[in-house]
């Protein structure tokens, strides 16, 4: 059984965490998906496991979609719980039930 291995350094990792920072900070938040992303790629490519390195596939749009539908749903039960307490159960239900869904789909 083979030990995981990294291979990065850290002076590569502090400039893409330094510009990551930065544009994150310009952008007003906006760009955290991207930097998430860039991360999240430099760890998994230097990461080797039975000298085979690993790959993140995800992109930022995706993320920040991700982000914005679970944004909405939570309005949407923040909502129904204000003017109709009583349908906040059945939205639960419901958000359960197109859970396995919404997982597969991510």
């Amino acid at each position: 059984m083979e030990a995981l291995r990294f291979n990065g350094t850290g002076s590569e990792y502090f400039k893409i965490w330094i510009v990551n920072i930065l544009l994150t900070i310009i952008t007003l938040g906006i760009y955290y998906p991207w930097a998430k992303v860039r991360n999240r790629r430099y760890f998994y490519a230097n990461s080797t496991l039975a000298d085979r390195n690993f790959a993140y596939h995800a992109t930022g749009e995706q993320l920040l979609l991700g982000f914005i539908i679970g944004v909405i749903l939570f309005a949407i039960y923040t909502f129904i719980t204000q003017i109709a307490p009583q349908y906040a159960l059945g939205f639960m239900a419901f958000f359960m039930l197109i859970l396995p869904w919404l997982i597969w789909r991510s």
